[in-house]
């Protein structure tokens, strides 16, 4: 049995993110005073330049260096798998969903940043696939759909609601229409054969919990908070 951990920050922790309007060295040392608190350094984190793809990165003790790169610099993909030890994998957040993915048993890890246009591209079922290639069992991988936008915040377009199942849309009149993006998800993890009772969905909405950082709450001009996931 593997020894995984997770956490995701709040406003508490501050901006983590560099490409947002904010003084880089701030920026800087908010991730060391973060990594301090997860007893870890800073270069024992793996940094993403989520560009809403389905882009992957497999993560090795070689990777680490690319937190206290500059954003333009890190590798540029919305998710990273490893079964690797003392690498803290994460992606950065603002309304998007952050999902966690765990096989404690067999020791393989993955977190992804699932917005609507890399949740359309199937990103979830494609990383199981990725996470069964370095040694995970489906039987034993647990999901966690982690604090982002809910459904009845999630206005969205015609040309961004067509693009999914009806389980997921809701329609109040022809131009209100309402998508959750958690939902897809889950229903993703089901049809890659994760067991329902290993799936947690964290119903918090970050849009109307002020605890968390929100790119439409803010008029998305917005700072990130960031989910984290590590085996120790």
């Amino acid at each position: 049995m593997n020894n995984i951990w997770y956490y995701i920050s709040t406003k508490e922790d501050a901006n983590l993110a560099l490409h947002t309007w904010d003084v880089e060295n701030e920026v800087i040392n908010n991730r060391k005073n973060l990594s301090s608190k997860l007893w870890f350094s800073l270069e024992d984190f793996v940094y993403l330049n989520q560009i809403h793809s389905d882009d992957v990165i497999i993560a090795s003790n070689d990777d680490k260096w690319t937190w206290v790169k500059s954003h333009e610099l890190a590798y540029k993909a919305d998710w990273i798998v490893t079964n690797k030890s003392n690498i803290v994998i994460w992606v950065l957040i603002a309304d998007c969903v952050p999902v966690l993915l765990l096989d404690r048993i067999n020791g393989v890890i993955w977190v992804v940043h699932a917005w609507w246009k890399s949740t359309n591209k199937k990103i979830v079922k494609k990383a199981i696939n990725n996470m069964l290639t370095l040694g995970a069992d489906i039987n034993n991988i647990n999901a966690i759909i982690w604090p982002s936008i809910n459904s009845c915040s999630y206005q969205v377009w015609e040309d961004v609601w067509n693009n999914f199942r009806s389980e997921v849309k809701t329609k109040i009149v022809n131009w209100k229409q309402f998508l959750d993006i958690k939902k897809e998800n889950s229903l993703q993890l089901l049809e890659s054969w994760v067991k329902e009772s290993n799936i947690n969905n964290i119903w918090i909405d970050t849009f109307t919990d002020s605890e968390y950082f929100s790119a439409r709450r803010e008029w998305y001009s917005t700072w990130r908070f960031g989910a984290f996931i590590w085996i120790k």
